[in-house]
């Protein structure tokens, strides 16, 4: 078993990752193994949590490569494979915002997250 984890590079996206609605990636997660996540769009960071939002309701996921980082509570790191997700076109500028702020796709604050360098588009 240890030669076919040594093999493994990454977990499959759509083995630990749900999209919910139209605006949302989820990990799948029912004994609460993880205790980090770290999700990554085009390997940007976008967020820390457990799930990710594009923003409200009537919001897309942006195309682009999503996969998420993870720890597991007893320290063991895995990493999703890289999954293409068809969605919107990205066509506002992008700016960089500052550390210890997180926004949405969709270039909104969004509270209670922990702080990335991350790339933003301008909100309309």
């Amino acid at each position: 078993m240890a030669e076919l984890e040594n093999l493994i590079s990454c977990v499959p996206f759509d083995l630990i990752v749900v999209k919910r609605w139209e605006n949302t990636l989820s990990i799948i997660d029912p004994e609460k193994i993880y205790s980090t996540y770290t999700w990554y769009r085009n390997d940007k960071p976008i967020g820390d949590g457990q799930w990710w939002s594009a923003g409200s309701k009537g919001e897309k996921i942006p195309a682009g490569f999503y996969r998420v980082g993870l720890i597991t509570k007893d320290g063991k790191v895995l990493e999703s494979c890289s999954e293409y997700i068809d969605g919107p076109p990205e066509t506002q500028t992008l700016n960089k915002t500052t550390v210890g702020t997180t926004y949405d796709a969709a270039g909104r604050l969004v509270t209670g997250k922990s702080g990335y360098k991350v790339l933003l588009r301008k909100a309309k």
